[in-house]
């Protein structure tokens, strides 16, 4: 055999197995965990001042089943993330008030032992009442001054859980 027709063979080999080694990979499909539960309906938060996402971040972790404030909430608290909006998507209410997010937590089996991690992806509507307090004077006398209170009432709740 010619030199030349063992080089292009050569080439040829190398280049058919960089095409087939180097495409990129599909990462594996998600493993979805039923129940899915992350709070519940017609829990109510006080908000004072303006609505916003910051504020509500912190207020929200209240109102979930998983408990953010024992030890090991310090990974959930990491990975938590929430963006606050009025409804303005298909199949959204426009009266109600939306955080949207997701956070890993552990999951527990009977003697509270971590089996794995759950990715929480969560949607939670919210009826919005606005109280506009003002100012006013106690029985001794001392002059108060609030702002705005708005009280959020859990609505809806929207989870998917899927294996991290």
């Amino acid at each position: 055999m010619d030199y030349r027709v063992l080089l292009a063979l050569f080439v040829s080999l190398v280049l058919i197995t960089g095409c087939m080694t180097s495409g990129t990979k599909t990462p594996p499909p998600k493993v979805y965990v039923t129940p899915c539960n992350v709070a519940s309906k017609e829990v109510q938060l006080r908000v004072s001042g303006e609505l916003n996402k910051d504020l509500l971040k912190e207020q929200l972790k209240s109102i979930y089943l998983d408990d953010f404030y024992s030890p090991s909430g310090t990974g959930m608290n990491k990975d938590y993330g929430v963006n606050c909006y009025w409804g303005n998507y298909v199949g959204e209410s426009r009266d109600y008030y939306y955080c949207a997010g997701k956070y890993k937590a552990p999951e527990l089996d009977e003697t509270r032992v971590i089996r794995r991690f759950i990715w929480k992806e969560f949607k939670i509507g919210f009826k919005v009442e606005q109280h506009d307090v003002g100012i006013w004077v106690d029985s001794a006398g001392v002059l108060h001054q609030q702002g705005t209170a708005y009280y959020l009432t859990t609505k809806t709740v929207e989870a998917y859980c899927y294996v991290a």
